[in-house]
Protein backbone atom coordinates (compact mmCIF):
# COMPACT_ATOMS: atom_id res chain seq x y z
CA UNK A 1 0.00 0.00 0.00
CA UNK A 2 1.22 3.71 -0.94
CA UNK A 3 0.94 6.28 1.96
CA UNK A 4 0.76 9.87 0.52
CA UNK A 5 -0.27 12.21 3.14
CA UNK A 6 -1.11 16.28 2.06
CA UNK A 7 -1.20 18.97 4.75
CA UNK A 8 -0.94 22.54 4.88
CA UNK A 9 0.18 25.22 7.69
CA UNK A 10 0.29 28.47 7.62
CA UNK A 11 3.97 29.62 8.81
CA UNK A 12 3.99 33.09 10.45
CA UNK A 13 7.08 34.08 9.17
CA UNK A 14 10.76 32.17 8.95
CA UNK A 15 12.56 35.01 10.17
CA UNK A 16 10.89 34.76 14.20
CA UNK A 17 12.06 31.09 14.57
CA UNK A 18 12.43 27.73 12.87
CA UNK A 19 8.61 26.49 11.73
CA UNK A 20 8.63 22.49 11.78
CA UNK A 21 5.96 20.11 10.56
CA UNK A 22 4.89 17.50 10.42
CA UNK A 23 5.23 15.00 13.03
CA UNK A 24 8.75 13.13 13.74
CA UNK A 25 10.42 11.42 12.00
CA UNK A 26 9.07 13.02 9.23
CA UNK A 27 10.03 16.79 9.25
CA UNK A 28 10.63 20.23 7.98
CA UNK A 29 12.32 22.86 9.41
CA UNK A 30 12.77 26.20 7.69
CA UNK A 31 14.67 29.01 8.92
CA UNK A 32 15.76 32.54 7.34
CA UNK A 33 19.88 33.32 6.44
CA UNK A 34 20.26 36.78 5.91
CA UNK A 35 23.37 36.74 4.47
CA UNK A 36 22.23 34.14 1.35
CA UNK A 37 18.65 35.71 1.17
CA UNK A 38 17.02 32.74 1.35
CA UNK A 39 15.41 30.29 3.23
CA UNK A 40 17.06 27.31 4.22
CA UNK A 41 14.95 24.11 4.98
CA UNK A 42 15.93 20.98 7.10
CA UNK A 43 13.88 18.29 5.73
CA UNK A 44 13.90 14.44 7.21
CA UNK A 45 12.11 11.65 5.28
CA UNK A 46 12.47 8.17 5.03
CA UNK A 47 15.22 6.81 2.45
CA UNK A 48 12.83 5.47 -0.34
CA UNK A 49 10.46 7.67 -1.11
CA UNK A 50 9.24 11.56 -1.47
CA UNK A 51 8.66 14.58 0.29
CA UNK A 52 7.07 18.15 -1.33
CA UNK A 53 6.58 21.19 -0.54
CA UNK A 54 4.21 23.26 -2.12
CA UNK A 55 3.94 27.74 -1.50
CA UNK A 56 0.76 29.70 -1.69
CA UNK A 57 -3.26 28.37 -1.46
CA UNK A 58 -2.85 24.23 -1.04
CA UNK A 59 -2.48 22.53 -4.56
CA UNK A 60 -3.87 25.31 -6.61
CA UNK A 61 -2.63 25.54 -10.85
CA UNK A 62 0.76 27.33 -10.69
CA UNK A 63 1.84 27.11 -7.30
CA UNK A 64 5.91 26.77 -6.71
CA UNK A 65 6.29 23.74 -5.26
CA UNK A 66 9.50 21.63 -4.48
CA UNK A 67 9.77 18.03 -4.62
CA UNK A 68 12.95 15.73 -3.27
CA UNK A 69 13.04 11.86 -4.07
CA UNK A 70 15.55 9.26 -2.40
CA UNK A 71 15.37 6.84 -4.83
CA UNK A 72 16.73 3.10 -3.59
CA UNK A 73 20.08 4.08 -5.18
CA UNK A 74 19.94 6.49 -1.49
CA UNK A 75 21.28 9.91 -4.04
CA UNK A 76 18.63 12.10 -3.10
CA UNK A 77 17.33 14.82 -5.44
CA UNK A 78 15.52 18.17 -5.09
CA UNK A 79 13.29 19.66 -8.06
CA UNK A 80 11.74 22.94 -8.40
CA UNK A 81 8.30 22.61 -10.07
CA UNK A 82 4.38 24.00 -10.66
CA UNK A 83 1.47 22.41 -9.56
CA UNK A 84 -0.73 21.04 -11.87
CA UNK A 85 -4.11 20.98 -9.70
CA UNK A 86 -4.66 16.89 -9.44
CA UNK A 87 -2.47 16.27 -11.80
CA UNK A 88 1.50 14.91 -11.26
CA UNK A 89 3.14 19.08 -11.36
CA UNK A 90 5.62 19.61 -13.98
CA UNK A 91 9.19 21.06 -13.66
CA UNK A 92 9.83 24.70 -13.53
CA UNK A 93 11.78 25.61 -16.60
CA UNK A 94 14.16 27.31 -14.32
CA UNK A 95 15.27 25.51 -11.29
CA UNK A 96 15.99 27.47 -8.05
CA UNK A 97 16.69 25.18 -5.59
CA UNK A 98 20.14 23.93 -4.08
CA UNK A 99 19.90 20.86 -2.04
CA UNK A 100 22.56 18.63 -0.46
CA UNK A 101 21.64 15.25 1.12
CA UNK A 102 23.51 12.78 4.23
CA UNK A 103 21.96 9.90 6.06
CA UNK A 104 20.46 11.37 9.13
CA UNK A 105 22.41 10.87 12.45
CA UNK A 106 19.29 10.43 14.68
CA UNK A 107 17.16 8.39 12.89
CA UNK A 108 17.85 5.26 11.11
CA UNK A 109 16.31 4.28 7.31
CA UNK A 110 16.23 8.54 7.19
CA UNK A 111 17.58 11.09 5.12
CA UNK A 112 18.35 14.82 5.71
CA UNK A 113 18.33 16.78 2.93
CA UNK A 114 18.91 20.60 3.30
CA UNK A 115 17.38 23.14 0.52
CA UNK A 116 18.29 26.05 0.28
CA UNK A 117 15.72 28.45 -2.20
CA UNK A 118 16.34 32.24 -2.33
CA UNK A 119 12.96 34.47 -0.90
CA UNK A 120 12.17 35.79 -4.27
CA UNK A 121 14.15 34.06 -7.62
CA UNK A 122 12.75 36.79 -9.99
CA UNK A 123 10.90 34.04 -11.55
CA UNK A 124 7.50 35.46 -10.81
CA UNK A 125 5.54 33.37 -13.58
CA UNK A 126 6.55 29.70 -11.52
CA UNK A 127 7.83 30.75 -7.88
CA UNK A 128 6.53 31.85 -5.17
CA UNK A 129 7.75 34.99 -3.49
CA UNK A 130 8.17 34.14 0.01
CA UNK A 131 7.41 36.99 2.52
CA UNK A 132 9.13 37.57 5.59
CA UNK A 133 6.61 40.30 7.08
CA UNK A 134 3.66 38.05 6.94
CA UNK A 135 1.65 35.19 7.27
CA UNK A 136 1.82 32.56 4.33
CA UNK A 137 0.44 29.13 3.25
CA UNK A 138 3.06 25.96 2.71
CA UNK A 139 1.75 22.52 2.13
CA UNK A 140 3.39 19.27 2.67
CA UNK A 141 3.32 15.58 1.01
CA UNK A 142 4.89 12.34 1.39
CA UNK A 143 5.17 9.06 -0.01
CA UNK A 144 7.10 6.75 1.75
CA UNK A 145 7.20 3.73 -0.50
CA UNK A 146 7.92 5.41 -3.98
CA UNK A 147 10.80 7.82 -5.35
CA UNK A 148 9.25 8.70 -8.73
CA UNK A 149 8.74 12.02 -9.78
CA UNK A 150 8.39 11.49 -13.43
Amino acid sequence: MIRTTLAVLCIASVQAGTPTLPPAPYSVKAKYDATLKSVVFTIVTKDIGWFGLGFGHAMDVGNDMIMCSVPSSGVAACTDFVSAGEKAPTKDTVQNVKATAKKSATSAGFTEITVIRALDTTDAKQDYIIPLDKQFEVSWSYNDKSAALD
